[in-house]
């Protein structure tokens, strides 16, 4: 799996865009990658045509948007040369388009970023800044989206958290979780919350010896194996340990291994992006989660458990949409 080069950082100069700046600059630094920032003004077609017909003595495209853009082009140098270590600065980007969050994504995606970094709280500080424009960035972007709460946190990110209901779209994070835990030695921990409704884990064939949050927690680690076994972007496995407390995660690099605790956790809940929320606030310094990408009917019936769990987090969620 290929590093962390190239983070966009979206920004809106809000005090939560200032604490995407110090994770992007930590991160960059840390993987000696470049951090790029834009910044996307909103063109309001309507209000332009609506001017145009009051025959008002200004143009929006001629003198209001040009002057946006300036303005916005030396706040972001301000910014680059302000939050960033020398290192890690690379290009500031102004543009204007219609839809926001469209232009992030396809920013993203031209530009080949390996990473999207926004942050959890924008110009308005009431109100968080998951609404539309974030949660359409997370849900369609092709390039993982990492979302950061408003507080810094006082030590540095080593227990990621993957919740997964043992499916193949849930446990597909799971490359870029492993990459993390690779690249800060840290400890990973799989999470399943067993709701009353079911999720897929729970129709497997369990062992009848073994009571049931212990055989979810078998078919889980099942289920994980067969995914690491069948997944070419990873060399790892997982050995299992004669206590229950953790098994070892084995990351190979080519004649060289290295070994991390992995923890599988089985929780009950009502909700379990609650159950999520709760777990990873309280063991956990970053969460790493699939976001299925669709929208409309088949969006709502499924429901978000991603996109309610970045909107309550306290702790940075990285999201990744497969490709399948």
């Amino acid at each position: 799996m290929k590093t962390i080069s190239n983070i966009l950082v979206p920004t809106d100069f809000s005090k939560g865009s200032e604490i995407a700046y110090r994770y992007a600059n930590d991160l960059a630094l840390k993987f000696g990658g470049k951090v790029d920032l834009l910044h996307v003004i909103p063109a309001f077609r309507y209000l332009s045509e609506s001017i145009k017909q009051l025959g008002l003595p200004f143009d929006m495209d001629k003198q209001v948007y040009p002057h946006l853009q300036k303005d916005a082009k030396i706040k972001l140098e301000q910014a680059m040369a302000h939050q960033f270590d020398d290192a890690v600065r690379g290009n500031t980007f102004s543009m204007i388009e219609r839809k926001v969050d469209e232009a992030i994504i396809e920013k993203a995606k031209q530009g080949a970023y390996d990473l999207v970094l926004i942050g959890a709280q924008g110009a308005n500080e009431n109100q968080l800044v998951h609404g539309t424009i974030t949660e359409r960035v997370i849900r369609f972007s092709s390039v993982p989206v990492l979302t950061v709460p408003p507080e810094i946190p006082k030590h540095p990110v080593r227990k990621l958290l993957v919740p997964t209901d043992g499916s193949k779209t849930s446990l597909a994070s799971l490359p870029y979780a492993i990459f993390m835990v690779d690249s800060l030695g840290g400890e990973l921990t799989l999470l399943h919350v067993l709701e009353m409704f079911g999720t897929e884990a729970e129709n497997e064939t369990r062992d009848k010896n073994k009571d049931e949050l212990t055989s979810i927690r078998d078919v889980i680690l099942k289920k994980t194996e067969e995914y690491l076994a069948k997944n070419s972007k990873i060399s790892c496995k997982i050995r299992r340990e004669s206590l229950e407390l953790y098994d070892t995660l084995i990351v190979q690099h080519g004649s060289e291994s290295k070994e991390y605790k992995l923890y599988t956790k089985v929780v009950k809940g009502v909700s379990s992006h609650f159950e999520i929320v709760d777990y990873a606030n309280d063991h956990a310094d970053m969460i790493v989660m699939t976001t299925h990408g669709r929208s409309g009917l088949e969006h709502l019936l499924l429901g978000s458990t991603t996109e309610t769990v970045v909107r309550h987090a306290k702790r940075p969620v990285l999201t990744y949409k497969p490709n399948f």
